[in-house]
C-alpha cells in the first residue's frame, strides 16, 4: 500500500458502489498510477475510465477541460495534459485557469521558457488577473529573474491587498533582490496586519 495516507484511504473506494465516490477516489490515487498491485491497478483503471468519460461529457464547460487535463497531469501524462489544456483553450481562449494550469504542465515537462512565454502573453490578455501575476512571478524566480518577479509581485499585492500569501511572496522576492530594508519594513507591516497568519509569522529574513 502506498505510504500516502490519503491514497491508502482512497484505494478501497475505487470499488465503491457509488460512481461519484469511485471517481473522487481515482483523483486521489492518480499520482501513484502504475505503481499499484495488479488488482488495485485494475480497479483504478476502471475508475479512471469513468472519470475521463464524465469529464469528456462536460467538455461543453471550461471546468470539464480543466479537470480532464489536471487528471492527466496527476497521472504523470504530461503530454496528454498539455494537449488537453490546449484543446480547452481552443474552445475557451479567455480562460485564465486553463492558461495558468497549462503553464504548470509545461513546467512539469521541463519546458520553462515556453511556460514563461505563455504567462507573459496571458498577462497581456488579463493584466488584472492575480493568478497570472503570481504564476509569472514564480516562473521568473525559477528562471533566476528575481527583479522581474518583484515587478509582478508588487502588482499582485495591488490586486489583492488582503492576501497574506501575496505579501509574503513580495517580501521573499525583495529579499532575493537584495532589497532587505524594504523587505524588513513590509514584513513588519504585514505581521501587524495579519497577526494570526502562520505563514506571515514564520517568515525570517536571512534564514535561507
Amino acid at each position: 500500500v502506498p505510504p500516502n495516507p490519503a491514497v491508502s484511504m482512497a484505494l478501497p473506494l475505487l470499488a465503491d458502489d457509488v460512481r461519484g465516490v469511485r471517481i473522487a477516489a481515482a483523483r486521489i490515487v492518480a499520482p501513484v498510477d502504475g505503481q499499484l498491485p495488479p488488482a488495485e491497478q485494475q480497479r483504478f483503471d476502471r475508475a479512471a475510465a469513468e472519470l475521463m468519460a464524465a469529464e469528456r461529457y462536460n467538455f461543453d464547460r471550461e471546468a470539464g477541460h480543466l479537470n480532464f487535463a489536471n487528471f492527466m497531469l496527476a497521472r504523470g501524462e504530461g503530454d496528454r495534459a498539455r494537449a488537453a489544456f490546449r484543446l480547452g483553450l481552443e474552445r475557451y481562449p479567455e480562460s485564465v485557469a486553463l492558461k495558468v494550469n497549462l503553464a504548470d504542465a509545461l513546467r512539469a515537462l521541463d519546458r520553462d521558457p515556453e511556460a514563461v512565454g505563455l504567462l507573459e502573453q496571458a498577462r497581456g490578455d488579463h493584466p488584472d488577473a492575480p493568478a497570472v501575476r503570481e504564476s509569472l512571478a514564480l516562473a521568473y524566480v525559477r528562471a533566476d529573474r528575481h527583479a522581474d518577479a518583484v515587478v509582478e509581485l508588487r502588482r499582485l499585492v495591488e490586486l489583492q491587498p488582503e492576501s497574506a500569501r501575496s505579501w509574503v511572496l513580495l517580501v521573499l522576492g525583495l529579499e532575493q533582490t537584495g532589497d532587505l530594508d524594504e523587505a524588513a519594513r513590509i514584513l513588519e507591516q504585514v505581521r501587524e496586519r495579519f497577526p494570526a497568519d502562520p505563514m506571515v509569522q514564520s517568515v525570517r529574513l536571512g534564514a535561507g
